[in-house]
């Protein structure tokens, strides 16, 4: 298979990963199956794509990526106001390259922990995907989105 068809599934199934994740919460799934099915998914696509991050002789050792516990504290349901004006911004992955994301609806909602407050940005899409940028207000967790 070519990389760009390895790349291609790949990328169908994170998204489908996602979608199972998802799916499963939504419908009233036990949320600690559902992350622990999502974990494992993704530990298989590490250890066995060809388009895992891991080269080979990571691959043959490779025991799994390390996840925090589950905690549901930290699962925030949030209403996503889709009635704005859609803007792109241009977001720099590296020295050398950036993605054009779309802004497609905004949060007024302010997640509070214990130890910080996180304010949800706009939404925004890369390519496909919706994204969901976070400030907050510990520098030392996230750089603020501007």
């Amino acid at each position: 298979m070519s990389d760009y068809l390895d790349l291609y599934d790949f990328r169908v199934r994170v998204a489908a990963m996602y979608r199972e994740r998802d799916l499963a919460v939504l419908s009233g799934g036990d949320p600690v199956a559902a992350w622990q099915r999502f974990c494992a998914v993704r530990d298989d696509l590490f250890a066995h794509h060809p388009q895992s991050a891991l080269d080979e002789e990571q691959r043959r050792t490779f025991q799994g990526l390390p996840y925090f516990p589950y905690n549901p504290a930290m699962r925030f349901v949030v209403d996503i106001d889709t009635n704005v004006e859609p803007t792109q911004l241009r977001v720099a992955m590296n020295a050398n390259e950036s993605m054009v994301m779309t802004t497609v609806g905004g949060s007024a909602s302010c997640l509070i922990s214990t130890t910080r407050i996180i304010h949800p940005a706009p939404t925004m899409t890369a390519g496909s995907v919706p994204w969901l940028p976070l400030r907050t207000a510990s520098p030392s967790l996230f750089a603020p989105v501007k």
